[in-house]
């Protein structure tokens, strides 16, 4: 279980979250909505400690993460994101994307790693395009790739930053239909967005974050 704490973050004198306390778990989708400016990113980057909350306290499988660099190593290998804007390397191939982290961070062979990346990229059918670059693939390949980069690094929860923002109507049902194979695998799903429509078809729960408070709508 992922939890947060009556966590408190302000900059300046701005607070973004305020006293929010919360539960997530695995083989479940969680979806905070709410507009630009109101904390839905600050809170991701709590979660996976990208930001430091002021007070409160977030665990993970009974884990308090304290911000040591032992705490936020073992925190952030049961934590993913994919970023909004991904974050991919233009410079490497498709697979390279995927081995370069399972070769940094997990220590693997490029044998072994090559052999991850291609069963990966056959589950999100992006094997034929193993060798292609990144400015050669359209934004929901490009999304697949971000996320099947993510979750060769086997986390518990994978967060996501407004992951409809760039993608038709059409890869949006793709992407749902991906959320539901990864819950499959016993992966918990936190998502950010604005898009109330989207949120009702893919949630289990639906939070919205206003003015540094969050409430349960379902």
């Amino acid at each position: 279980m992922l939890e947060v704490k009556n966590i408190k973050k302000k900059f300046d004198d701005l607070v973004v979250l305020d006293d929010i306390s919360m539960q997530f778990e695995p083989q479940e989708i969680s979806t905070i909505l709410g507009p630009s400016g109101t904390g839905k990113s600050t809170l991701l980057r709590c979660l996976i400690g990208l930001e430091k909350v002021d007070s409160g306290e977030v665990i993970i499988d009974g884990q308090l993460l304290n911000y040591s660099e032992t705490s936020l190593l073992a925190h952030r290998q049961k934590i993913g994101m994919v970023f909004q804007e991904w974050h991919l390397f233009e410079h490497l191939s498709v697979i390279d994307n995927i081995t370069f982290a399972l070769r940094k961070v997990k220590k693997m062979s490029k044998k072994d790693s090559e052999i991850k990346a291609i069963e990966l990229l056959k589950k999100f059918n992006l094997d034929s395009r193993k060798d292609a670059y990144i400015h050669q693939l359209s934004g929901g390949q490009k999304q697949r790739i971000a996320i099947a980069r993510t979750i060769a690094l086997e986390p518990r929860y994978v967060l996501f930053d407004e992951p409809t923002s760039a993608l038709d109507q059409e890869t949006i049902s793709d992407f749902i239909t991906i959320c539901q194979d990864l819950i499959s695998l016993d992966l918990g799903i936190i998502i950010i967005t604005h898009d109330i429509n989207f949120a009702s078809k893919v949630s289990h729960k639906i939070y919205e974050l206003k003015n540094g408070k969050i409430h349960q709508e379902n």
